[in-house]
């Protein structure tokens, strides 16, 4: 839930959402071409986990995907 929170509070910041309510942002997370792609994957490992957690380096490249999105 922290984890859901931060990514939150980042989409509102990176898209200029300030004031909008939760389910917009996430919306909008989803449809930026930017951010679309690492969100869905961390969606899936959070709400559909594998019998096996994913590797530490596919949480590297997530991580460094999520850093290296550049601002709207």
């Amino acid at each position: 839930a922290s984890l859901e929170r931060l990514v939150l509070a980042y989409g509102r910041e990176r898209l200029g959402l300030a004031d909008a309510a939760a389910g917009n942002v996430w919306q909008a997370l989803r449809a930026d071409k930017a951010t679309g792609a690492w969100l869905e994957t961390l969606e899936t490992w959070l709400h559909r986990p594998a019998p096996v957690p994913p590797a530490e380096a596919d949480l590297r490249a997530l991580l460094e995907r999520i850093t290296a999105t550049p601002a709207a």
